[in-house]
């Protein structure tokens, strides 16, 4: 008998109504479910929905469902989940919130699926193909060897990039972080030949961003893997994301450059070194902050463009930290910013500090859980509050986000790494991607302003 799976990726919503989702208007692959779907025998029939894009057919039902969530969309997974089990479908949660809090997720499906797929899927399957299911399986973090290649095929939308798994892991413990506390700081890297021969098979006609959260971790091995792509005649534009020493080593940005890499990612966070300690930056601090102009333009001088990732709400952070920020955005010549409030996901250091020092505004969970959205501000700041922090994300995104700026700053673009094609996205994601997806989530938290929780989020002690 031939069975069924269905995967999906929840989206984000409010009363029906689907809310900016992380990537953007720029959505990105569900790259984890299709790895999810090769490794899944092939007598098996395996759909992928993206709810970001479509929605749930009325009247489908499949033999399994498989559902991917961080702790955002979780809300929306447990409502995915109340119905299919209703119908008498069993579901497995799997992903970052369901591996940090497998006994609250427990309480609404029927299987909590925790770690990396490849370390336990199989058994899984085996396990309903027996009509013996367990109710918890972990997957830890196993060896990337022999990784099989992502069931793209599966996916029913057109995505603009192609998403590219090297690596997994992260040995920094930001206060904030999940990551590092998903494998304990350990990381892991697939052999360069799997992952060139995985490139070989993907379109050239589609940009490609490497998922690594920091594909820089072992210097050798990226560079190789970098080379591999040059001499291998698989340059393409591709893009990643890495830690700011990247900038320090000149042979690190002839290899990426060779190899087509047009855009780097870098988690600057903030503007202020009281911040980036109490974070636990350690690589940002070691550099400082007065470098940081530096740093850019060593990326730039290659033709590559730099992504900054900026984080406010800090302990270290002030009302002016904003006036700050932008100024640096600017004159720094940051080609594409990405701007969040600092945001207390469950499971991670922050979140269990600030919970000891009764600071979290919103702990009515999983109800509150669609707040941690990086656009909210979800617990009270040290220096200023949690209206002036929202407030200053908007006055930042307006000031380096006006029509005027974001022009100038896509011409500087131009000019420094002599690419039109991102130029013209500069233009179109600090314009069009993050200001309208602050904005549109600054309306949304007023709307919710007058429905408070707790206590904590009414001042009151």
């Amino acid at each position: 008998m031939r069975r069924s799976l269905l995967l999906i990726n929840p989206a984000m919503m409010e009363k029906g109504r689907r809310l900016p989702n992380a990537g953007g208007i720029a959505t990105m692959e569900p790259l984890a479910l299709s790895q999810v779907a090769a490794l899944t025998p092939p007598d098996w029939e395996v759909r992928i929905l993206d709810e970001v894009r479509e929605d749930i057919p009325d009247g489908i039902k499949p033999d399994l469902v498989g559902i991917t969530s961080l702790s955002v969309t979780v809300p929306r997974a447990y409502d995915i989940a109340r119905r299919f089990r209703q119908g008498g479908v069993p579901v497995v949660l799997g992903g970052i919130h369901a591996t940090l809090l497998p006994d609250e997720a427990a309480r609404h499906v029927d299987v909590v699926f925790q770690g990396d797929a490849e370390g336990a899927w199989s058994v899984l399957i085996q396990d309903f193909e027996a009509g013996a299911l367990k109710q918890r399986y972990n997957g830890g973090a196993p060896s990337l060897r022999a990784m099989p290649i992502p069931r793209r095929d599966l996916y029913r939308k057109h995505y603009f990039m192609q998403l590219l798994s090297a690596s997994r892991g992260c040995r920094h413990h930001c206060e904030f972080c999940t990551l590092w506390r998903l494998a304990g700081g350990r990381y892991r890297m697939r052999p360069v030949e799997d992952v060139l021969g995985e490139l070989g098979g993907m379109s050239r006609q589609r940009p490609i961003l490497f998922t690594d959260e920091n594909i820089y971790t072992d210097r050798e091995w990226a560079l190789t893997l970098f080379r591999g792509m040059a001499e291998g005649g698989l340059k393409r534009p591709y893009a990643v994301q890495t830690s700011l020493d990247l900038a320090e080593d000149g042979q690190a940005l002839r290899a990426l450059q060779h190899s087509g890499c047009v855009i780097v990612l870098i988690g600057f966070e903030s503007v202020s070194e009281e911040s980036l300690r109490t974070m636990r930056k350690h690589v940002n601090l070691r550099i400082g902050v007065e470098r940081y102009k530096e740093m850019v333009t060593r990326i730039r001088d290659h033709g590559i463009a730099v992504s900054g990732a900026f984080i406010f709400g800090n302990d270290g952070d002030d009302p002016g930290i904003f006036q700050r920020t932008a100024k640096f955005i600017v004159e720094a010549g940051i080609d594409v910013a990405h701007l969040g409030l600092l945001t207390p996901n469950p499971g991670t250091d922050l979140y269990d500090r600030l919970a000891r020092e009764g600071r979290l505004l919103y702990t009515s969970f999983p109800e509150d859980y669609g707040r941690y959205d990086i656009r909210t501000a979800v617990f009270r700041p040290r220096n200023m509050t949690p209206e002036q922090l929202e407030s200053g994300i908007e006055w930042t995104t307006r000031a380096v986000g006006s029509w005027r700026v974001v022009a100038k700053r896509a011409w500087r673009t131009w000019r420094a790494v002599g690419k039109p094609s991102i130029a013209a996205l500069s233009l179109s994601w600090n314009r069009s991607g993050l200001y309208r997806r602050v904005m549109a989530q600054a309306e949304h938290t007023r709307s919710l302003r007058d429905v408070v929780r707790t206590p904590a989020a009414r001042g009151e002690e």
